[in-house]
């Protein structure tokens, strides 16, 4: 066999192993690709799942301690079967605003009309909800929003704050909440005694500007 036969070969052989080899990396790097892709679109999935899962069940929060005082959440459980309209209900104890008494009830009802229950008072038509801010009689104290039973609460009249406004129940419970915070922060004021159209006009306006915050992110709010 002469030389160029054989050099001929050795090409022959090299290009076909080259060939082999290429197409055995081309396939090992597709079958690669795949499974990063699965793996990424997966991921995708499971990152929607969970922050679908955040949003439609928030954490709930059930007290909250701050400068001014506690705030802690009544169990629905405590207080929706004798009171339906009922959504959300606090114990606030701060004995910074007043000498003579220091628990106040942070309460949120739906002004929707339901059977057997007396049609609200609405201040505005349209009103859906309202927050109500009310002290609690030192007499009947203290109260324990972890063991209050319905009917338990005796308040001192008139109340404090009356805001109704409209919304879905969600966003009123949100608000609510964040009022319970914003009074143990010392953003918000349950005690009128001293300036009482001042501190109703500011729970007013505070409320207005958290509920338009949900509408546009630009509006101030209560945080």
């Amino acid at each position: 066999m002469s030389t160029g036969t054989l050099f001929i070969e050795a090409l022959t052989t090299l290009a076909i192993l080259i060939h082999a080899y290429w197409a055995w990396a081309i396939a090992i790097i597709a079958t690669l690709t795949v499974l990063l892709l699965a793996l990424v679109g997966a991921l995708n999935l499971l990152y929607d799942h969970l922050t679908r899962t955040r949003k439609d069940q928030p954490v709930t929060i059930t007290e909250f301690t701050g400068e001014y005082g506690t705030a802690h959440r009544v169990p629905a459980s405590n207080y929706q079967a004798v009171s339906p309209a009922a959504l959300d209900s606090w114990i606030i104890t701060a004995p910074c605003w007043h000498p003579l008494w220091t628990q106040y009830a942070l309460a949120l009802v739906s002004l929707v009309h339901l059977p057997d229950v007396p049609a609200a008072q609405l201040h505005r038509p349209g009103m859906t909800h309202e927050i109500s801010v009310m002290a609690l009689n030192p007499e009947h104290g203290p109260y324990d929003a972890r063991t209050l039973s319905a009917g338990r609460l005796r308040y001192l009249t008139p109340a404090n704050v009356a805001e109704q406004f409209t919304t879905t129940d969600e966003r009123a419970r949100n608000l609510t909440q964040l009022c319970a915070q914003g009074v143990v922060d010392g953003r918000l004021c349950p005690e009128t005694a001293d300036a009482p159209e001042r501190i109703r006009t500011y729970w007013r306006q505070t409320i207005r500007d958290t509920l338009g915050h949900d509408n546009d992110p630009h509006h101030g709010h209560l945080t």
